[in-house]
């Protein structure tokens, strides 16, 4: 039996002076030493009361690990007293009761200190956006800020007499304010990609800028077709046009613009009214207007309900298969994408409450492949993942809509294109090619290689976007293949020209085909990639145009009214780069580039979504993206109607 309490202490310490005091022989125990076949300490832990009472540490019997006693040390790791469990000994994997185990995992400490790192963490970033969410409930007094009387109050003027909104009501609002007054006059018609452009690229205090667009938001078109199945809320693509002109210090104006008084420098713009005709015309001066118009939607009235109509259970198998029948109208990436987008939300949300086989996805293509403008591989990667998806291609098809007339009577149309988006142009297009010379575009206003208005006074109109076309040869910009699409889309009108039905055409026949393509088709497809770098240039070109007048300005040798207008002295010509298509397939991707092309699927979809991200106009939508990509994973798509 080993000794207890002190005395056993005591007796180890003389029996471990022994041992080495007596040398010991192979096959001999030395004297004194205990034989115990109850199980030994792993460590001397009871000689580490005597250690700490020479160290000067608590000696205090109670703070002790308990004397080892033969007897008294259970065999059984659950039958350890509670002095034992005190000072969490345990037995060690030989069988030893081991005094230094710690009575924890490694695992469940680290998982404790993540888990308050992260409350830590919540609780400072809560704290932050508390702090700065109430910090932005602010109460400015708005009275201290002079008004100027012609900003409630306009003055009359122009060749119909109408209000000229010359001064803003926050022109007084502070000193940079004041000082924008006597800047030259910029106006941009317009809100989409083009007019964002030009707004990203101006100096901040170069030009008072105003904007006028009859919607107060820039879309981000590319993503449209996952809005139109709830993949992203419609609001995460939209940034208020407010937010992007305050960069420079500009100004908004909800209206349209219907006329262009180039001899005072004037834009008629038809601003909305609550009155008897709803609207109100007034003039709005300038000194370099941008036309950024874009082109307008025709849906032709094509509207439904036919998922909430096919849930209803009054309604019979035949309604319900004519009511789940999808048809999208062209092969191009808009309708490909928009088809891959409806199989992915019928797939993964409404077949829970439909049959498959009550569904149908078709897509009408009038040529030989979808997607015929990328190369060949990317087209039949393409057809082989709608195969996949049950998704039916008609290629070499036009598209036949029926439509209720006033009588009530059904009339057959039949359209010789295969667009998802029937685009017409502008009536305001069409009011200022009237009125300049060399303006023959049936849809399009021409403009050189500065992107200058022809026929309008030198340095003071320009064109961007859907609303431009150019002279010259199609390609003389580079070698785009996008550019190669007017041609392949008019190649089955052929036989419209065809007068005598002989597959050939005359000079005559000829003639007028070229004219008739001339008129319909723009130089540079009708893309966001090119109005982007059209709005890029004309923001730089400002730029290098603002720096020059305000030097020639300290040296006093430039008109006070701005009379920089010979653009090509100062700046290059535009020069479109093709920058590559790409496609969305639902769960897949396409690229194609100068002939290289890449298809793939969920790395390539992640890549196709990380360019549209870095493309966004600001970290709010961004993040807002992001968020609905996140939401569609973890609980599916918003199917709610509002």
């Amino acid at each position: 039996m080993l000794p207890r309490g002190q005395a056993g202490i005591r007796a180890l310490a003389a029996v471990a002076r022994h041992n080495r005091a007596c040398p010991t022989v192979a096959g001999v125990v030395p004297r004194f030493t205990p034989v115990s076949t109850a199980p030994t300490l792993s460590r001397l832990g009871p000689l580490h009361a005597r250690f700490n009472s020479t160290t000067g540490k608590d000696n205090n019997p109670e703070t002790q690990p308990p004397s080892i006693d033969s007897q008294n040390i259970p065999s059984d790791p659950d039958k350890l007293t509670k002095q034992h469990k005190k000072h969490k000994w345990r037995y060690s994997k030989h069988g030893e009761l081991d005094p230094d185990f710690s009575g924890k995992h490694p695992w469940v400490a680290g998982c404790l200190r993540l888990a308050i790192s992260t409350a830590i963490g919540v609780l400072v970033v809560g704290g932050i956006l508390l702090i700065h969410d109430a910090s932005t409930y602010t109460e400015r007094h708005v009275g201290r800020v002079p008004v100027n009387p012609l900003s409630l109050h306009p003055r009359r003027g122009g060749p119909k007499n109408l209000p000229i909104i010359e001064v803003n009501i926050d022109d007084e609002e502070d000193e940079q304010k004041r000082a924008m007054k006597d800047k030259p006059r910029l106006v941009i018609l317009g809100g989409g990609w083009g007019a964002v452009s030009v707004l990203q690229h101006l100096p901040a205090n170069a030009f008072n800028v105003t904007v006028i667009s009859p919607e107060n938001y820039f879309c981000f078109t590319p993503l449209l077709p996952s809005a139109c199945v709830g993949t992203v809320e419609p609001r995460s693509l939209v940034e208020p046009v407010r937010r992007i002109v305050a960069r420079c210090r500009g100004h908004f104006l909800t209206g349209e613009a219907v006329n262009v008084d180039m001899t005072d420098r004037l834009v008629e713009v038809k601003v909305p009214k609550e009155d008897e005709d709803g609207y109100e015309l007034a003039y709005v001066p300038y000194d370099k207007l941008v036309v950024a118009v874009g082109s307008k939607s025709n849906t032709h009235g094509l509207t439904s309900d036919n998922l909430e109509e096919a849930s209803l259970p009054t309604t019979t198998p035949e309604e319900r298969r004519t009511l789940l029948s999808f048809v999208v109208c062209g092969g191009g990436p808009t309708g490909v994408e928009f088809a891959a987008e409806v199989a992915d939300m019928l797939s993964e949300e409404a077949l829970l409450y439909l049959l498959r086989n009550e569904v149908t996805i078709s897509l009408i293509q009038s040529r030989d492949h979808i997607l015929n403008t990328y190369s060949e591989k990317i087209s039949e990667y393409a057809e082989k993942k709608f195969a996949r998806s049950e998704i039916t291609v008609h290629t070499n098809a036009r598209v036949i809509i029926t439509l209720k007339g006033p009588d009530k009577t059904m009339s057959t149309e039949i359209l010789p294109s295969g667009l998802t988006l029937w685009s017409t142009g502008i009536d305001f297009t069409r009011n200022l090619c009237d009125q300049l010379p060399n303006q023959f575009h049936s849809k399009a206003v021409q403009v050189d290689g500065y992107l200058r208005v022809e026929g309008a006074p030198l340095g003071t109109m320009y064109a961007i976007g859907d609303a431009s076309t150019r002279h010259g040869r199609v390609g003389e910009d580079g070698q785009v293949p996008e550019q190669e699409v007017p041609a392949r889309r008019l190649a089955p009108g052929e036989d419209e020209f065809d007068k005598d039905h002989d597959n050939y055409l005359s000079l005559n026949e000829a003639a007028d085909m070229f004219m008739t393509v001339t008129k319909r088709v723009t130089a540079l497809p009708a893309t966001a990639q090119v109005a982007s770098q059209e709005g890029e240039y004309l923001g730089k070109m400002f730029s290098e145009l603002s720096k020059v007048h305000k030097k020639k300005t300290e040296q006093g040798k430039v008109n006070p009214e701005w009379d920089l207008r010979d653009d090509s002295t100062y700046f290059h010509p535009f020069k479109y780069r093709y920058l590559g298509s790409l496609a969305s397939l639902g769960s897949a991707a396409v690229f194609d580039r100068d002939g290289f092309s890449l298809a793939g699927g969920l790395m390539a979809m992640y890549a196709w979504r990380s360019i549209y991200w870095s493309q966004q106009t600001s970290m709010r939508t961004r993040f807002m993206i992001m968020l609905d990509w996140v939401k569609r994973g973890l609980f599916g798509r918003d199917l709610s109607r509002f």
